[in-house]
């Protein structure tokens, strides 16, 4: 199919073709329609020859019966002198006037006169045409014709086709008539024929050669394009078309130049868009193995921040994080190691603080108890004289009274001192709330120094009661 389709053909085969085609064309258009309608033109123009000779013959013999009409001649001198003027008539050299009377009896001919005085009625030619009968037929009942029939050349003997036309002449009652042959117009035609396929020769050969000089400047120019394209569809853009012309290809030709230059620029710019992005992923790489190193010590950093944070949920305030290793997290591992050491040293406060209130509270039962036993001597030593201290009595009672307000504030020390201890615990065990731990303990811490502080108010007083007791007693004795 492909040999067979058009548009698959080269250029130089398309112009070539299209040349050839043109050719045959204009061949085919000579052959039927130009040769037969010129053939036509040059047999009219025969018909229309012979026609104006025969009426010019005509005028002849009519110019001869007019002489004899004014008496300038007899009828008879004037047909003699019209028979030798007609017979005298040639044209084309070759062509000739014949007269028939009505007849059929020759009275003059051009080129035969051995015929004059013959009836030609019954002579037929070679296909069996009695042309006589036809010209007078033709003059009888048309009064002038054409008619075809064979008739010999001039000195020759073998008859030819002829074309011939007759009139009638009414006064004399001559059929004047001339004819002429049919080989002549083909001749005429074969010569015309001969020029004219000279002329389309020449113009075919000419029209070739234009076709062939034009079709491979075409095909050049076009096949230059077509292997710039094909340079480019390879990957080749320094490449460019050479064709300052005006026309389709030469505007192409620009186009594509200006193609290939826009296509050049922009893959340059996609390369150096490609550059960057390489460039970027490699930076993002290098990022993202960074994170990944990066997100490895967090992991790591995270774990042993995990583990020393359950040490010290634990209870172990000796844990300690290496700040050397903790890279993004070593100012967590310092922050750790600093809250785990102030933890450390503020549980030592308090444990000391609370050591110090229960010794404070031990002594303070101590002597409670001396002074509940004191209290209880100096009563049975003063049961004796109870009516007259039964004033200091009251004040003893007082005195007893405040020492269990004594005792029960010693009390609420100790709870005080287990609730710090509580506390403490709790902090040991939720270091995930450090921060809210840490001011709990400085507030229990607060708390204690305060409830230290009220027992030593309260052992200040208890002294002055026994003080004022021992007074009492003192005085109660010497009373």
């Amino acid at each position: 199919m492909s040999a067979v389709n058009f548009n698959d053909w080269k250029i130089f085969n398309k112009i070539m073709a299209m040349t050839f085609a043109f050719i045959v064309i204009v061949f085919l258009a000579l052959l039927f329609l130009v040769r037969p309608s010129i053939k036509e033109q040059i047999t009219g123009a025969k018909r229309h020859e012979i026609q104006s000779v025969v009426h010019s013959a005509v005028e002849v013999a009519d110019y001869f019966y007019d002489l004899f009409e004014r008496g300038v001649l007899t009828e008879q001198e004037a047909r003699e002198r019209a028979y030798a003027a007609l017979a005298s008539i040639h044209y084309q050299n070759d062509e000739y006037i014949f007269t028939y009377d009505t007849e059929g009896v020759v009275v003059s001919h051009g080129a035969n006169p051995e015929l004059i005085g013959r009836n030609l009625l019954d002579i037929e030619d070679v296909n069996g045409v009695k042309f006589a009968q036809e010209f007078l037929r033709i003059a009888k009942e048309e009064g002038s014709g054409f008619t075809r029939y064979h008739w010999p050349k001039k000195g020759e003997t073998e008859p030819s086709p002829k074309l011939s036309y007759v009139e009638m002449y009414e006064p004399w009652g001559l059929i004047v008539g001339t004819g002429v042959y049919i080989d002549d117009i083909d001749d005429s035609m074969s010569a015309l024929d001969t020029s004219v396929y000279i002329a389309l020769a020449v113009m075919i050969a000419a029209g070739l050669l234009i076709s062939y000089y034009i079709g491979r400047r075409l095909a050049a120019r076009a096949g230059r394009l077509a292997y710039a394209a094909s340079r480019v569809s390879r990957g080749d853009y320094d490449v460019a078309v050479e064709d300052d012309s005006e026309d389709e290809i030469g505007v192409l030709a620009s186009d594509f130049n200006e193609m290939v230059a826009a296509i050049h620029a922009s893959i340059q710019k996609a390369e150096e868009e490609r550059g960057r992005a390489e460039a970027m992923a490699a930076e993002a790489e290098g990022a993202q193995s960074r994170l990944e190193e990066r997100g490895k010590a967090l992991r790591e950093g995270a774990g042993v921040m995990i583990e020393a944070m359950s040490r010290l949920s634990d209870g172990d305030l000796t844990v300690s994080v290496p700040e050397e290793e903790g890279g993004d997290l070593r100012d967590l591992f310092g922050g750790f190691n600093r809250s785990v050491s102030r933890i450390r040293s503020m549980l030592s406060r308090v444990t000391e603080a609370a050591q110090a209130t229960a010794s404070s509270i031990n002594q303070i039962s101590a002597s409670a108890e001396q002074l509940a036993a004191g209290a209880q001597e100096q009563s049975s030593q003063t049961t004796e004289v109870a009516g007259a201290i039964e004033e200091m009595t009251k004040t003893i009672m007082e005195t007893t009274r405040n020492a269990g307000s004594a005792t029960a504030a010693s009390k609420r020390a100790g709870e005080i001192a287990r609730d710090g201890g509580a506390v403490v615990g709790r902090t040991v065990e939720g270091m995930n709330r450090i921060a809210e731990v840490v001011q709990k303990a400085s507030a229990t811490v607060e708390e204690l120094g305060k409830s230290g502080d009220q027992i030593g108010k309260i052992i200040k007083v208890i002294d002055e009661i026994a003080d004022q007791t021992n007074l009492l007693a003192l005085n109660a004795a010497i009373e």
